[in-house]
Order: structure tokens, then sequence, then C-alpha cells
């Protein structure tokens, strides 16, 4: 089983996390985590690092001094890997354009879940499983601030398109917002009965998405009304992304991809199931 990312509708690339051993020595021994843009190239990430498409292969061309388990890209073609060891170490490593190691640092003393970098603002936050929200230096990866904490791990981050406002959640099931031009205490928007696992702004950022363990999908308005919850997908929400200002698309742990649009209550299935989860959505 080979891993690939496979072709959905309007352009959007359903990334299948292929479940295989960490000791990789092929992009196919260690599961897909996260694909992202580094210099207008898609970058597969796993557990050793990032890999690129050559032809009908992959080749690693960023390996990770550490258990990979996110990461962020800069317009310059600067990237940072986020993991670590579980229960002993959280770690972020900053890499410039040509790939070189600039900073490392141990932030936590367990794993680092997920990494967010706004362009514009140059904002770098961190997610660590012992439920800490952490603003640092972009440079030196020296902490700033906690943001906030979370109640249990905290395991995904996204920031609004204006770049202000950060949205993170975690395995309390809660779903936090944070205005990162005031000093105000982030604000919990919505909470789930299991712990989230996706988010995503609308293309406006007047909305925020949230999926769960538990398959069901909340649509938040960023004053905190709950817009929308969806009936269960009948399995847990591992991917989200919108696609237009009423659409949003969705993968589970169960490898589906799923459409949700304002006005239709149930799912429309683009793909029933898949041999491993999807883990992310990226638009092609």
């Amino acid at each position: 089983m080979s891993a690939r990312g496979t072709q959905g509708v309007s352009g959007l690339v359903a990334w299948l996390a292929l479940a295989s051993p960490v000791d990789a020595q092929s992009i196919d021994d260690a599961p897909i985590l996260q694909v992202l843009r580094v210099r207008d190239e898609e970058r597969a990430l796993n557990a050793e690092g990032l890999w690129r498409r050559a032809g009908e292969r992959w080749e690693l061309v960023l390996r990770s001094p550490f258990r990979a388990f996110c990461a962020a890209a800069a317009p310059s073609g600067e990237v940072y890997l986020g993991g670590g060891t579980p229960a002993e170490s959280g770690l972020l490593a900053h890499f410039d354009a040509a790939g070189r190691l600039v900073a490392q640092a141990e932030l936590a003393q367990d794993t680092i879940y997920a990494v967010a970098l706004d362009d514009r603002t140059r904002r770098l936050v961190v997610a660590c499983a012992d439920g800490r929200v952490l603003l640092l230096d972009p440079e030196t990866l020296a902490l700033r601030r906690e943001l906030a904490r979370h109640g249990a791990a905290a395991r995904r981050l996204a920031f609004a398109p204006q770049g202000t406002l950060l949205a993170s959640a975690g395995l309390d099931g809660q779903v936090l917002l944070l205005d990162l031009e005031s000093a105000a205490p982030p604000r919990a928007i919505g909470d789930h009965l299991a712990g989230v696992e996706a988010l995503a702004f609308s293309l406006d950022g007047t909305r925020l998405a949230s999926g769960a363990r538990d398959g069901r999908i909340r649509i938040h308005a960023l004053d905190g009304r709950s817009l929308r919850l969806s009936p269960p997908a009948g399995s847990a929400i591992t991917a989200l992304a919108w696609t237009d200002a009423h659409t949003l698309r969705c993968g589970t742990l169960r490898g589906a991809l799923l459409e949700l649009r304002e006005g239709e209550e149930p799912f429309r299935v683009l793909r029933a199931t898949a041999p491993s989860p999807t883990r992310t959505l990226t638009a092609q």
C-alpha cells in the first residue's frame, strides 16, 4: 500500500494516513500525519520528517531530529517541526529555507501536537499534550507567554484569515478563541462531548468549524453562538476544510470523505471508507 492523496471534488485532496511502523525507511513506513505547502510545493509529514514527491517516488527532504507530530511553514520556506517523546519531552525545531537547523527547544515534558504560524504577523503558536497553548518567538523559539490551558491535551490550532484570532481545541472537548491583539483571556465558544481533533475557520473568518471524536461537527459564530450541530458521521472527525462560504469538507478516522452543506442536514458521502484515516484536507 502506498502513501497517496486522493483527488476530491472542487480541487480538494484528501490525504490518507497509512498505518505502518514509525521506524521508516520510506514514506510508506510511517503514517502521513499532515500535508503542507513549502514554497508552493506539497510536503507530506510523517514521524521521520518532511517528504517530497519525486516522480513516482517520495524522498525525505527534511529529517526531524525527534519524532515529528506536526509542522508549519512560512512563505520564505522556513519550516517548524513539533513533536517529541510521549510522557517525556515536547520539542520544536526551526529550519531555514535551505533545511539547516536554526533553533531547537524543549517546551514541555510531553508531546507537542500542533504548531501554527501566521504568515503576516509572524506569530508562532504550539499546542502541547499537557494542555498548554504557547506563543513563541519565531526565530529563537523562546517562550513569550502562555495563551491558554486546556483541561486535557491541546490537539489543534487554527488562525483566522485576518491573523488576529486563534482557535485552539483539546481532548477536554473545549474550543477556545483568543484575541491576540488584546490581553483578554481566552473565550470558550463551544464544547463537545468528546475530544476535538479538527478545526477550520470559514474563508471569510466569520465562523469556526470544529470536529470531535464522537463524529459530530459544530459550527460556531465568533461571538460564541452555536450555529449548527451535525448528526454523527459514524467515525471520529479528523480533518476539516471549507471549500466555499456554504460547504465544509470532512475527513474521518475510517477514511471517509464527507460534505456538509448549508441548509442540508445529512452529510453528502463523497467517499464512504478507505483503508486508513483521512488526516489532512488540502486545496489544490
